[in-house]
C-alpha cells in the first residue's frame, strides 16, 4: 500500500510539472476579443465558430473546449462581408 501512496504522489508531481508548461486557456483570452471571422482566423490559436458567430480557442482539429458545428481555422469558408471584397456591388450580389 505505500508502495503504491508513492507511486500516485509521484504520478501526481509529474502531472503537475506538464500542466505548468502548458499555455493557460481562459475566458478573457484574445480569441475572446476578436469579433469576426478574418480577425479570428488570422490569430493561430483560435478558431470561428459560425453558428455562434464567435471566436474561440482552438487548433485545426477544433475548438479545445465545447463543440462547434462549423468551425473554421486558418480561414473561413462562409460568405464574407461586403467590406471584404475590393469592389462588392450588393445590387449584383443579391441578383445571383
Amino acid at each position: 500500500m505505500i508502495k503504491l501512496r508513492g507511486l500516485i504522489r509521484t504520478i501526481n508531481l509529474k502531472i503537475k510539472a506538464i500542466k505548468s508548461k502548458l499555455p493557460a486557456v481562459s475566458s478573457t483570452s484574445i480569441c475572446s476579443k476578436l469579433i469576426n471571422c478574418d480577425a479570428c482566423t488570422g490569430n493561430s490559436g483560435c478558431g470561428w465558430c459560425s453558428m455562434t458567430q464567435t471566436c474561440v480557442e482552438g487548433n485545426e482539429k477544433g475548438p479545445y473546449s465545447g463543440e462547434c458545428t462549423f468551425f473554421d481555422y486558418k480561414i473561413c469558408s462562409g460568405p464574407k462581408e461586403c467590406s471584404s471584397y475590393e469592389n462588392c456591388n450588393v445590387k449584383y450580389i443579391n441578383k445571383q
